[in-house]
């Protein structure tokens, strides 16, 4: 799986029939999948008129090579068989503030358990060296 993370806006999009939902970027040139799990996140059921746009990150994820029920492969969209890369979204936002907010929250959560980690091997240290000198003086 690729971990490159992209930053999206979707302008539009069609459900499918499996309740996922088809999303694509301004230029239309890419199909985005969003799982459904997260249009209910987001207050929707398939089938509801979906308000644009929607603000997303982004993932290539592989997907195994799918077969009908009778065992027979099923094509990709670009005609191809077997496993897939698909952009995937990972999260979805209502409002670009939305996402926004969730990245800056991120960061300062990354920086904060940082910060946290730091002080702790800071103090172990220190207690360690105490340590150390007492046993010293013994």
């Amino acid at each position: 799986m690729n971990s490159e993370i992209q930053k999206v806006v979707i302008v539009s999009g069609q459900w499918s029939t499996t309740g996922n939902f088809s999303g694509y970027d301004v230029l239309g040139t890419e199909r985005y999948h969003i799982p459904s799990r997260l249009m209910v996140s987001l207050g929707y059921k398939k089938d509801d008129i979906v308000a644009m746009p929607l603000f997303a990150t982004v993932v290539k994820k592989s997907f195994p090579a799918r077969v009908d029920a009778a065992g027979n492969p099923i094509p990709n969209a670009d005609g191809t068989f077997g496993i897939q890369d698909r952009p995937t979204v990972t999260s979805l936002f209502k409002t670009k503030q939305d996402g926004v907010n969730a990245f800056v929250d991120a960061t300062g959560y990354a920086r904060d358990v940082d910060a946290a980690l730091r002080e702790a091997v800071s103090a172990a240290s220190a207690k360690s060296t105490t340590l150390s000198k007492l046993e010293a003086l013994a």
